[in-house]
C-alpha cells in the first residue's frame, strides 16, 4: 500500500495538473558573472583613468615648479644644476695676418691644451711633479689647480686649465702617461713663420691667444673671433664624456677674421737686413726704416732696430 500523498508526489514529478504526461524537463544554464577585473572593458576603463591621473599629476607638478615656485626654490634648482655641470671653453680659431700677396706673417697652428678634473686627480703633488717639466709650469701653480676646490660662483670645480698651446708631441706624451683626472685635448697656438720678420708690426699674443702688442693688439677684436663653450652634466667618470641623456648646451665658436697688410714680405726682409747692417756699422742702439709707394702712399716695408 502506498502512503498517502505519494500519488500526489508522482503527479507533481511526472504529470501536469490536467493529468497529461509531461515531456522531459529542459534545464537552462545561466553563466556566473565574471570577476570585476576579468572584464576587458573594465580593465580598459581603469587603465585609462590611471593614465589620465598620472598625466594630471605631472602637469600640476610642472606648473608648480615653473609658475608657482618661489625665488628660493628656483635658486636652489639652479644651484643643483651648476653642481652637476661643467663648462669647457672652445677657443675660436684666430684670424691670420697676411702680407699684400697673401703670404702668412702670423697664423694659428694646431696644438694641445692640458687640463685637470680636481675631483679625479688622485695625487696632486705627484701628478704636478710629472707634468711640470713637460709643460713648463711650476709645481706650486699646478697643485692648487689639481686639488679639489670650489668655483667662484659656487659648486665643485671639475675643469681647470693647466697649460695651453702645448706642442702636439708633448700632448701625446702626456696622454700616454694616463694620469687620473688629466685631460689632453685639441687647442691652437700662434705661430710666426718668419720668426722676427715684421715683428715690430705684427706684435705678439698672450697665453690665451689675445693680442698684446702690434697688429695683434690693434685688431684683436677682429682676429680673435668669439669663443664657444660646451656645458654638460658630469658623473664620476671621465670629465670629457657627458652623461648620456643629461643636460647639454653647445655653442659653436666663431672664427676670427684675417687681415691683409700692404707689407711685402720679401722687401720687408731686405730692409731689415740692411738696417741691421747699418746699425752694427755705426754702433747705434735704435734705428728705423720705412719704404713707401709714392704713387699710392702704401707702406711696403717698415723695419725697426731692435726687432721688438
Amino acid at each position: 500500500r502506498e502512503r498517502p500523498g505519494a500519488a500526489r508526489l508522482r503527479l507533481a514529478a511526472g504529470t501536469t495538473r490536467t493529468g497529461k504526461a509531461a515531456g522531459p524537463r529542459r534545464t537552462v544554464s545561466v553563466p556566473a558573472e565574471p570577476p570585476k577585473l576579468a572584464s576587458s572593458t573594465r580593465r580598459l576603463r581603469l587603465g585609462t583613468v590611471l593614465a589620465l591621473s598620472l598625466f594630471v599629476m605631472i602637469g600640476v607638478r610642472l606648473v608648480v615648479l615653473q609658475v608657482a615656485s618661489s625665488p628660493a626654490d628656483k635658486a636652489r634648482l639652479i644651484e643643483l644644476r651648476e653642481k652637476r655641470t661643467t663648462t669647457v671653453v672652445l677657443p675660436a680659431p684666430r684670424g691670420s695676418i697676411l702680407d699684400r700677396n697673401g703670404n702668412v706673417l702670423a697664423h694659428s697652428v694646431e696644438a694641445r691644451y692640458i687640463a685637470a678634473d680636481p675631483v679625479l686627480v688622485k695625487n696632486p703633488a705627484q701628478t704636478a711633479a710629472r707634468l711640470s717639466p713637460l709643460i713648463g709650469v711650476p709645481v706650486s701653480k699646478l697643485v692648487p689647480k689639481m686639488t679639489p676646490h670650489k668655483r667662484p660662483g659656487g659648486g665643485q670645480s671639475r675643469f681647470e686649465f693647466l697649460a695651453q698651446g702645448v706642442d702636439v708631441s708633448v700632448g701625446d706624451r702626456i696622454s700616454a702617461m694616463e694620469l687620473p683626472g688629466v685631460v689632453v685635448d685639441r687647442d691652437e697656438r700662434r705661430d710666426v713663420p718668419g720668426h722676427d720678420l715684421a715683428a715690430n708690426l705684427i706684435g705678439f699674443t698672450g697665453a690665451d691667444n689675445s693680442g698684446l702688442e702690434g697688429m695683434e693688439a690693434k685688431y684683436d677684436s677682429l682676429l680673435r673671433g668669439t669663443d664657444g663653450e660646451r656645458v654638460y652634466e658630469v658623473g664620476k667618470g671621465d670629465p670629457d664624456k657627458p652623461i648620456p641623456g643629461g643636460y647639454q648646451r653647445y655653442t659653436a665658436p666663431q672664427p676670427g677674421t684675417s687681415i691683409e697688410l700692404t707689407i711685402d714680405d720679401l722687401l720687408q726682409y731686405d730692409v731689415q737686413q740692411v738696417l741691421k747692417t747699418q746699425m752694427d756699422k755705426v754702433h747705434a742702439s735704435i734705428g728705423g726704416a720705412v719704404v713707401i709707394d709714392v704713387q699710392t702712399g702704401e707702406v711696403l716695408a717698415q723695419a725697426s732696430y731692435p726687432d721688438y
